[in-house]
């Protein structure tokens, strides 16, 4: 039985390890790619239009680039901490629910889950 937890464990964590050794080569390829890219363009800008705009244009798209991105990612951690607090508020309105059993093994259940409920609200 722990042999067989043992083997799951070890193959998510290897699967963990190759995603992660993929997503860093993928992000220094892509890296590189864009240093190329960016130097392409700005010596094709530099041949239409002067230095100073040039280096307007490429700063204001990596500007507009990284404003949306940081947009996105704003977005996404509102969207979480919504979802944590609806949890929490589930959590806390269950409890009343939940406390209206009376004593021995009623109350030592409803201790528990009090118990369960409180543990969750913790971890978030």
């Amino acid at each position: 039985m722990l042999g067989l937890v043992a083997a799951q464990f070890n193959a998510a964590a290897s699967r963990t390890a190759k995603t992660a050794a993929l997503g860093l080569s993928a992000a220094i390829f892509l890296g590189i790619g864009f240093i190329f890219l960016t130097t392409a363009l700005c010596l094709f800008l530099l041949t239409v239009t002067t230095p100073v705009v040039t280096f307007l244009i490429l700063g204001m798209a990596y500007v507009g680039i990284g404003s949306i991105i940081f947009s996105v990612m704003q977005a996404r951690n509102r969207a979480h901490q919504r979802r944590r607090e609806a949890a929490a508020a589930a959590a806390t309105a269950a409890v009343p629910a939940t406390m209206a059993g009376g004593s021995g093994v009623v109350g030592l259940l409803v201790a528990f889950i009090t118990g369960l409920t409180a543990a969750r609200k913790a971890r978030f």
